[in-house]
């Protein structure tokens, strides 16, 4: 099998895996579980086997590394947080749309922080992931549902997470920054579950399963095929493929979950997806211009 093809197979499981992880999560939300619980849940299974990962090749965590891992740290767990408070007042398909619009918003948090000024593809993307939120939360009322805004509020918490990565993965170990990051989200949502008072609900076998999975293959397994697989492929074909996440959540929320999705959510669904497709696309079309004007 050709490397390119490897690395789109790679990205494929990746973001299928991410896109069950949504079903899953719900059905721990709807057994009485807490977002902090669930967090804590996913990243302690994900903690557990990145452990063997570090212990099977033991390697010095250097100290800027510790430091930018915990910055990344607590950048996800806020993402995490509004995900799932949103989650909780959506389905998962509609959340995974709006949550997985951070690739429009990556450009905008490049402009804030570092100035970068976004192009004309970045703008309409934009635009049409804001008409494509409001199809799909549309309840008969000219507004948007809290559900949908606490899911736009997790994507811009995702895309400035990934605007810090590509910033501190230069010179530190990603094995090792990825580590910190989840001990991080771990650490901090049992901490603030436990002062919170919360108490854990009683799981059977469904909830328990589900927490195992979405642990391993949507926190820790996701982590390793998306690295892997974006080496062997170009940005912008890995970017399409991980966008695909969301269509996954639709798929397998329908035959896990038994949502249907109105016409109007279909378009916005539709809306949302074509969005990340035309910034991703002008990306590549004014990649290839500069490179042909050299």
């Amino acid at each position: 099998m050709a490397e390119s093809k490897k690395g789109a197979l790679l990205l494929a499981i990746a973001a299928a895996g991410g896109g069950i992880g949504f079903v899953w999560v719900k059905i721990l939300l709807d057994a009485g579980a807490t977002s902090l619980q669930v967090l804590a849940g996913r990243y302690l299974v994900s903690c557990v086997f990145m452990l063997m990962v570090l212990l099977a090749k033991p390697k010095k965590m250097e100290k800027e590394t510790i430091k930018k891992g915990a910055v990344l740290g607590a950048v996800l767990f806020v993402s995490f947080i509004l995900m799932l408070e949103g989650l909780k007042k959506t389905t998962p398909s509609i959340s995974a749309f709006l949550t997985n619009s951070q690739s429009v918003m990556v450009p905008v948090i490049m402009f804030v922080v570092f100035r970068k000024k976004p192009s004309i593809y970045v703008l309409l993307g934009a635009v049409m992931t804001i008409i494509g939120a409001w199809m799909l939360s549309f309840t008969g009322e000219a507004e948007m549902s809290m559900g949908a805004v606490l899911c736009l509020g997790a994507a811009v918490m995702f895309a400035l997470q990934i605007v810090l990565l590509g910033d501190y993965v230069t010179g530190c170990d990603p094995t090792h920054l990825a580590a910190v990051e989840g001990f991080v989200v771990l650490v901090m949502a049992a901490a603030f579950s436990v002062l919170k008072g919360e108490k854990l609900p009683a799981f059977g076998f469904d909830e328990i399963s589900s927490l195992v999975m979405l642990g391993f293959f949507s926190t820790f397994a996701y982590f390793l095929l998306q690295s892997i697989g974006q080496k062997h492929t170009s940005q912008f074909i890995a970017g399409i493929i991980i966008t695909s996440e969301s269509v996954f959540a639709a798929i397998f929320s329908w035959m896990l979950y038994g949502e249907r999705m109105s016409p109007m959510a279909i378009g916005g669904c539709i809306m949302i997806f074509s969005a990340i497709l035309i910034v991703e696309g002008g990306a590549k079309i004014i990649s290839n211009l500069t490179s042909s004007e050299k």
